[in-house]
């Protein structure tokens, strides 16, 4: 092969790729921006329910810091309500990590590997 003919196959080649890139585009681009959206909607799905329970759970330590003095005191109203409030935000906080495990157990993304897993390539 001359050089001549080595430029010629490269700039064939280089033609037939950016063709194929050109018509091949829209297609790669629709399946880029729905597995976009997929990993938004597992995202916000996964850390909502996360940062709901860190925040119960840093508000159920600042009350129950304030629940063990007060139960302290003579009072039985000051000690029902002290410890009703520690409660409510436990509950809070248990609610918030059982709804991010939930969200942590239904991956998609697995499913959409094991799909494509058993589809046959065409390589």
């Amino acid at each position: 092969m001359t050089a001549g003919t080595s430029m010629v196959a490269t700039s064939r080649r280089a033609r037939e790729l950016f063709r194929f890139i050109r018509i091949n585009s829209p297609a790669y681009l629709r399946i880029f921006h729905s597995d976009l959206n997929t990993f938004r909607d597992e995202l916000v799905r996964t850390s909502g329910p996360l940062i709901v329970a860190a925040v119960a759970g840093l508000l159920f330590l600042s009350f129950l810091s304030v629940a063990l003095p007060v139960s302290a005191w003579e009072s039985s109203f000051r000690l029902l309500t002290a410890w009703g409030i520690s409660a409510g935000w436990l509950v809070i906080a248990l609610a918030g990590l059982v709804c991010a495990r939930r969200a942590e157990g239904a991956d998609s993304f697995c499913e959409l590997d094991s799909a494509s897993a058993a589809r046959p390539r065409g390589d």
